[in-house]
């Protein structure tokens, strides 16, 4: 059985997490105390939280202008910590997971999904669920690769800050998200996550409208997908 997941969850999540990923105990924390923007999703079996999934409101800022020439927003989702318990793995749970969100955000009405494999053997996964657009990291440089950039801003400035130095073709967190971002940044410096190796993609992407299409398979990314 697929759910919303609840604060009451927590601790099943964080155990989750701990056993997939390399993230330590004291982000864990943070993350599940603090970044109340997610909406987490669990697949529970007999009782027991044995898959989880998390997601995160992102837009993709297009080049292209509407009639009174402002830029174009394109909401759609992040999703993250998408992990199953060792035990129960190669059950289908992480795919239906994935199958759950994607149906449902696309009747909500997001454009897109977007993921960033924490391994390089997980893209084939991701392609088979749909995420079929590679993106690659722009040349350009982040914006914010040091946390003292953003220590002192506020969401909405951080926000104007982004906006007015990325143009166009890029992804930009909402106002709710960068207030995380901002308090993340201070008990954690962002890291400076180099491009993948080989021709592997930085993220990829699952389109859930014809209508929508990127202006280039390479885009901006900036901290927490730097």
């Amino acid at each position: 059985m697929i759910r919303a997941a609840t604060q009451k969850d927590y601790p099943s999540m964080r155990s989750i997490c701990e056993q997939c990923f390399t993230t330590d105990g004291q982000y864990l924390d943070f993350f599940f105390k603090n970044c109340t923007s997610k909406a987490s999703f669990v697949y529970v079996k007999d009782g027991q939280i044995v898959s989880a999934i998390h997601t995160m409101g992102i837009s993709y800022v297009s080049a292209k202008r509407s009639n009174n020439g402002y830029r174009t927003f394109y909401p759609g989702l992040y999703v993250y910590g998408v992990g199953t318990l060792p035990q129960f793995r190669n059950r289908g749970y992480s795919t239906a997971l994935l199958y759950y969100i994607r149906a449902n955000a696309s009747k909500i009405g997001w454009n897109f999904l977007i993921t960033r494999p924490s391994e390089s053997n997980l893209i084939d996964f991701y392609t088979k669920q749909g995420f079929s657009t590679p993106i690659y990291r722009s040349d350009y440089l982040p914006l914010f690769e040091n946390g003292a950039n953003i220590l002192n801003l506020n969401p909405v400035e951080l926000f104007k800050m982004r906006d007015k130095k990325f143009l166009s073709n890029y992804f930009q967190w909402s106002h709710i998200m960068l207030d995380y971002i901002i308090k993340e940044a201070r008990i954690n410096t962002p890291p400076i996550i180099p491009a993948p190796a080989g021709n592997n993609p930085f993220a990829l992407l699952c389109s859930l409208t014809k209508d929508f299409h990127l202006d280039s398979n390479s885009a901006i990314f900036s901290y927490p997908m730097e």
